[in-house]
Formats: C-alpha cells, sequence, structure tokens
C-alpha cells in the first residue's frame, strides 16, 4: 500500500487543528518524560554523593544504568524497531537504512563489552 501524499497533504489542510493537538500531546509527553529522567538520574546522583559523604561504599543499583553493556542492547533494539517502522511507513526501505546505523553502533558496543570484559558473568555487566 503506498502513501497518496497528496491526499495526505488535504487531508492535514483540513485538519490542522487535529494534527497540533496530535503533535502538542507528544512533545507535552516527549517533555514530561524527559523531567521525570533528570529528576531520577539527579536523585540516583545525590544519594550516591551521600554514600560518599558517609564513607561506604556505592551500591551497583546506583551505577548500573550508565552500564556499555545496556547502552548497546538499547541501541541494538532501537536500530531495529526504526527498521521496521521507517520501512513499513515509507515502504521504500531507503529510509530504514537509518535504523542500520543504530544497530551497527549497539553491535560494535557490544563487541567493546566483550573484549573489554575477561568473562561474561553477572558482575561485568554493571560495569
Amino acid at each position: 500500500m503506498k502513501i497518496n501524499y497528496s491526499q495526505l497533504g488535504e487531508w492535514i489542510q483540513h485538519n490542522t487543528l487535529l494534527m497540533v493537538f496530535l503533535l502538542g500531546f507528544v512533545a507535552i509527553l516527549l517533555f514530561v518524560f524527559l523531567i521525570v529522567r533528570y529528576k531520577n538520574n539527579k536523585n540516583r546522583l545525590l544519594l550516591a554523593q551521600e554514600y560518599l559523604a558517609a564513607g561506604k561504599e556505592i551500591p551497583r543499583y546506583l551505577l548500573r544504568e550508565n552500564s556499555l553493556y545496556a547502552r548497546a542492547v538499547k541501541n541494538l533494539f532501537l536500530g531495529i524497531g526504526l527498521v521496521f517502522f521507517l520501512g513499513f511507513l515509507t515502504e521504500t526501505w531507503g529510509w530504514a537504512s537509518a535504523g542500520l546505523l543504530f544497530i551497527a553502533l549497539g553491535v560494535g558496543q557490544m563487541i567493546v563489552f566483550k573484549k573489554s570484559s575477561k568473562d561474561f558473568t553477572g558482575s561485568d555487566l554493571d560495569r
């Protein structure tokens, strides 16, 4: 099924207010998500500072989010999602190749993680 861009343009022109509300809603959701994530990271760092000030060791769960392995998996699946989403949306697969960049980045990060760790155990996942 090909998208008829002339009909899509007419639909958007007649439903401009609907599109503004839809895009505004998405922008507000993204903004709220970023604020919540920022506050969580800030609280996590404040908690880590309290551990350091008390002279205690920082628990691993406070440091786990920036793990190279976790970033590699996120990039890999983001790339796969982009390939399918952009491929099915445009049906040309030319735009879908943007997802291949994220797939390559994720695979590269996994290779670096595997090469940098001596053995693939649970304790290495926390780096």
